[in-house]
């Protein structure tokens, strides 16, 4: 959904990275007494972000979701993943993630798109990296009917091959993080 009236903290707003700034009271929340800043504030954006995606992505119980790129939002989307209870991939071009992402929760962790669809592909994958070489190479290990969600940005197009929509039908998705509902407020 279209909504020219938001504005984006860091695009259209300053202040994001401040001690202080002016928001809109209704995108705030209290932080509980009993949770740090230094706890609560990756939950915030890229919680937020990683949350949205999954959301929208709308796995089902019985499906797999695979995570490409393993940073600042990649570590959080495969513990939401498999907290959710996914079957859950982690995708990662750095050697020597292994044992990080399976501490994460990773059921198990692959180089590329190949990799993916030798361990029995993903219905979902969540892209959090900027590399569109990467997004496009990942949609080898993408089931039919699968969904790619995007939440990495880079200004280079991704191009995606006809055959591989024809022979991987398939819906990709930019995630809106500012879409109404995505949590409900108490």
């Amino acid at each position: 959904m279209f909504r020219p009236y938001l504005k984006g903290t860091g695009i259209d707003a300053p202040g994001g990275h401040a001690e202080y700034m002016l928001m809109n009271g209704d995108a705030t929340y209290l932080i509980p007494d009993k949770v740090g800043y230094e706890q609560a504030v990756p939950i915030f954006c890229a919680g937020y972000t990683v949350h949205s995606a999954l959301r929208w992505a709308d796995p089902k119980p019985h499906e797999r979701v695979a995570v490409l790129g393993i940073g600042g939002l990649g570590h959080l989307a495969v513990q939401y993943a498999k907290a959710s209870r996914f079957e859950t991939t982690a995708i990662s071009h750095s050697p020597g993630k292994d044992e990080m992402t399976r501490n994460l929760g990773a059921d198990e962790t692959v180089c590329d798109g190949k990799s993916v669809a030798a361990a029995g592909s993903a219905d979902v994958i969540l892209s959090t990296s900027n590399s569109t070489r990467s997004m496009v190479d990942s949609i080898q290990g993408l089931r039919p009917d699968g969904r790619l969600v995007t939440m990495g940005a880079h200004t280079e197009p991704l191009s995606i091959s006809l055959m591989d929509l024809i022979t991987r039908p398939s819906v990709s998705l930019g995630t809106d993080k500012t879409a109404p509902n995505t949590f409900t407020k108490p």
